[in-house]
């Protein structure tokens, strides 16, 4: 064997194992991914959600093919065969690698371009990038911004106009009414008393007929309440009578039981319609129906127990305020008293010091020659 034929063995071998240790690595890993990656947020909801459901859907399938043992290919077959599609694309005169839709901008072959030639290709391509709407409205920016000064200018000249055509109205209407009002104030000073005092007297009248009228037509309203026939009379200042104290409401359902039962007697359904007809419109109404008789006498039963207790309660209370006043009062009178008592002490005391002198310190209280019986004989 030739030195050749053993090194291209050699290299074939180092060949081979180097293509078992890329068999080793994912394809994903291993491969440059060229394509755009595309990311839904900035998109539109519709848009969104057809490229969700398309990235699922080439999920689903990439993962079946995955999963194919007959479809699945190494790392080394798609290796070669990207390289195949390459020398492919190169042959048909298209530019190699996966970049191929960003080469669109060819330089020429004479040499560096110029600027002016590179912004010319890039404000075409900046052209060809923008959406349909601006691209149309492209030819109308070149006299936009003179033709927006001549309409402020316009607009500005337009209000001027207008404040100038107010100001001379105003004026107008002022002098139109100033001759006016003189010819009036002078009538109602020439105008004599009496007949003011009678202009004031129609006046008041048309307008006491005008209320009448209106009370006419508004009789038999009221607003914001409503004013049912319960056959009750009426509560509050104007009718008549306060409110019902819980013994005339026993007293009034103890005789409405009695009505009731007298008309079930006689099977009088009117009767017993009318007393449900009175009680629902006076609850409809807002008003309390205190028509049970057990329940007021249990309410007034708890109301007596509740005022007897109070009354417990409060003669307690009373009593042992009177007796802590009598403490109060009692310590004061023994302070009192000790004070009195301290001061005629001190009193004392400086007069005895006031009496004593030299030689006099053992003085006696009483009789020096005084009996030894305690009296005289």
């Amino acid at each position: 064997m030739s030195k050749d034929g053993g090194r291209g063995s050699t290299s074939s071998g180092h060949c081979r194992f180097f293509d078992y240790l890329a068999d080793l690595v994912d394809p994903k890993f291993y491969h440059a991914d060229d394509r755009e990656h595309i990311n839904p947020k900035y998109m539109k909801h519709a848009e969104r959600t057809a490229t969700k459901r398309a990235f699922k859907e080439q999920y689903k399938q990439n993962k079946r093919a995955k999963l194919d043992p007959d479809a699945v290919k190494t790392t080394t077959q798609l290796h070669k065969k990207q390289a195949q599609e390459a020398a492919e694309r190169q042959a048909a005169g298209e530019p190699a690698g996966g970049l191929a839709g960003l080469g669109t901008l060819h330089l020429s072959a004479g040499g560096q371009p110029s600027r002016e030639e590179l912004l010319h290709r890039l404000h075409a391509k900046m052209e060809l990038c923008l959406p349909p709407a601006r691209l149309r409205a492209g030819p109308q920016r070149a006299g936009a911004g003179e033709g927006r000064d001549k309409q402020a200018k316009g607009a500005a000249d337009n209000a001027k106009q207008w404040r100038q055509e107010q100001l001379g109205r105003k004026l107008k209407g002022k002098q139109q009414q100033q001759p006016g009002q003189k010819q009036q104030q002078q009538q109602q000073q020439q105008q004599p008393a009496a007949g003011r005092c009678a202009e004031t007297g129609k006046g008041r009248a048309a307008a006491a007929g005008q209320q009448q009228q209106q009370q006419q037509q508004g009789a038999g309203l009221a607003f914001n309440k409503l004013q049912l026939d319960t056959g009750r009379p009426g509560t509050g200042r104007k009718g008549g009578k306060g409110k019902q104290t819980k013994a005339e409401a026993l007293k009034a359902a103890e005789d409405k039981q009695a009505r009731l039962a007298d008309a079930t007697a006689r099977h009088d359904k009117e009767a017993i319609a009318a007393e449900a007809w009175r009680a629902a419109l006076a609850r409809a109404s807002g008003e309390r129906v205190l028509d049970d008789p057990k329940l007021l006498r249990r309410s007034l039963k708890r109301e007596a127990q509740d005022k007897q207790r109070k009354a417990k309660r409060w003669a307690e209370r009373n009593s042992a305020q009177q007796e802590q006043q009598k403490a109060r009062q009692d310590k004061r009178k023994d302070n009192l008293a000790a004070r009195s008592t301290a001061k005629l002490e001190k009193k004392k005391e400086r007069r005895d010091k006031k009496l004593l002198r030299a030689g006099f310190e053992g003085r006696k209280s009483g009789f020096i020659n005084a009996p030894k019986g305690g009296g005289a004989k």
